[in-house]
């Protein structure tokens, strides 16, 4: 009798020991289940090697990113902090041919908290960035998000012209801290405080050249428009962009250099001593035997001004591809604005000739561009 009273005692401890061991198990489990369950894990941050486009992250936000305005049909996928050349997902609903858009990122903290209506996150980009997917070649551009952004400060854009603007800072060619369609108005960006020297161009698709323009307006004197600012974040800092287009003149930041290659190889474009080779603005690097492609050659900025030439000598480029490519393409004047078509022949990249061929064409700046 006194064994089994033992007996019965242990199997009592050992149940309430079960139902305390088992009550343990679940709590942890919630509570490993709560802190997982804040959505991070819905958004696609896989670097893709098969890519839509390529992109580098300059800040230490988690981004999320989608073609055009945000909704839940246009999301793309998205980029980690201090990413670099990472890929986008190429969904082929997205990216079923060759077309320019908007990039349109938002942060994670911020697709989180909108997930249910990122109509709201319209005007309220991290980030907005003029791109282009080419389904003809492989996108060699790799797009930056500017270390500017994502700061305090906020820099609030009325853009009712009939033109896509593009914030660049420093000169025409610096970084880009914004963009916005035509139409627009409203567009805020948040960026860091500080002094900023902000120069707006003017960008399009062209279907006939099958390249981006760029233009920018110029003031009476010359020089390329530019806003000073001081931007803090006591209060946010507006811009009308029609200042930008009343009483200006748009003038092209580029000449544009075709290669036609009739040769039998496939051919490159290298400038200087650098050996990789060039890239156009829509991402092409390789001319294929038997097509083209378009480069954008920039003008040179004169003295401390923000006057840019109308020309620039060029004697420093280079065509044919790895194996060999030190045949030199002859010392030309490139005037802003206008096409030049280089030749290329030859049986095999060993034996490669080319020549300026025809007369420099003139594109056109007409900047009626139509709303993407």
């Amino acid at each position: 009798m006194k064994n089994n009273k033992i007996l019965c005692s242990i199997l009592a401890i050992f149940v309430l020991l079960s139902f305390i061991g088992c009550g343990n198990t679940v709590n942890v489990n919630n509570s490993e289940k709560d802190n997982s369950s804040n959505g991070t894990d819905e958004i696609d941050y896989e670097n893709y090697q098969s890519y839509s486009v390529r992109v580098r992250n300059n800040t230490s936000q988690n981004l999320v990113v989608f073609k055009g305005t945000p909704s839940s049909t246009t999301l793309i996928s998205g980029v980690p902090a201090s990413a670099t050349n990472h890929g986008l997902k190429k969904d082929s609903a997205l990216f079923s041919k060759s077309s320019d858009f908007v990039l349109f990122f938002v942060t994670e903290e911020d697709y989180l908290a909108n997930k249910a209506s990122l109509a709201n996150l319209a005007n309220r980009p991290f980030a907005r960035l003029y791109a282009y997917y080419n389904d003809n070649s492989v996108n060699e551009i790799i797009y930056e998000i500017s270390s500017k952004m994502g700061g305090s400060a906020k820099l609030n854009l009325n853009n009712n012209t009939a033109y896509n603007v593009e914030l660049r800072k420093d000169s025409i060619y610096g970084e880009v801290i914004g963009y916005t369609g035509a139409r627009t108005i409203n567009t805020t960006f948040n960026v860091e405080p500080g002094d900023y020297y902000i120069f707006p161009v003017f960008r399009k698709f062209d279907k006939n050249l099958n390249e981006i323009v760029t233009v920018y307006p110029k003031d009476s004197d010359g020089d390329a428009y530019v806003e000073v600012l001081n931007i803090t974040d006591s209060e946010p800092m507006e811009l009308n962009a029609s200042k930008w287009s009343t009483n200006v003149t748009f003038t092209s930041g580029y000449a544009y250099f075709k290669i036609a290659n009739e040769s039998a190889t496939g051919i490159s474009l290298y400038d200087g001593e650098n050996s990789t080779a060039e890239t156009t603005s829509t991402g092409g690097k390789i001319i294929n035997s038997g097509s083209s492609l378009i480069y954008q050659i920039k003008m040179t900025k004169v003295g401390s001004g923000y006057n840019y030439d109308t020309s620039v000598t060029k004697a420093s480029l280079r065509y044919g591809n790895s194996l060999k490519n030190d045949y030199k393409v002859p010392s030309n004047v490139f005037e802003a604005g206008k096409l030049y078509t280089f030749t290329v022949t030859g049986d095999d990249y060993k034996n490669l000739t080319g020549k300026f061929t025809g007369e420099p064409v003139s594109v056109s700046d007409d900047m009626e561009i139509s709303q993407m």
